[in-house]
């Protein structure tokens, strides 16, 4: 386990209790976890490709949750949620992506269904904060590689 993967242990686990208490996600810890990642990529072949791909992923996501907001009139995704899978993309780069959201998705599904987290109630929508689960997908992806 190098350096970079032991600090942004304890960012992730700040941005999950953050998130899930306050429904943001600080832009440090955001910055924090992208400037780990392009250290922790710094000697890997291609680190273009993880930078490029992060890049690419917040600005259509940016895109798509700016399109959801106009469309119904509620946030879908956050910003800071947005911004959290860019930078994580650059550790996971845009193999791992399509894994990390698979398994934050699927947790948060399973949580909402369950209602063991129901934070807050939204027009008969259940508000969940998607950090903590970005952030447990970001792990298993980190780890298993």
């Amino acid at each position: 386990m190098t350096l970079p993967m032991l600090l942004v242990v304890p960012v992730a686990l700040l941005i999950s209790v953050v998130d899930a208490m306050t429904y943001r996600i600080p832009d440090v810890c955001n910055l924090g976890v992208a400037v780990l990642g392009a250290w922790h990529i710094a000697g890997q072949a291609e680190p273009g490709v993880h930078v490029s791909a992060a890049l690419c992923v917040g600005v259509v996501l940016w895109g798509l949750s700016a399109w959801y907001y106009r469309r119904f009139g509620r946030t879908g995704l956050g910003l800071g949620d947005v911004k959290f899978i860019a930078a994580a993309t650059v550790w996971v780069g845009p193999l791992g992506l399509p894994y990390m959201l698979l398994i934050a998705s699927s947790a948060g599904i399973v949580v909402a269904l369950v209602g063991r987290k129901r934070l807050m109630e939204d027009g008969g929508q259940i508000a969940v904060p998607f950090g903590p689960f970005l952030a447990f997908g970001f792990f298993v992806v980190l780890v298993t590689g």
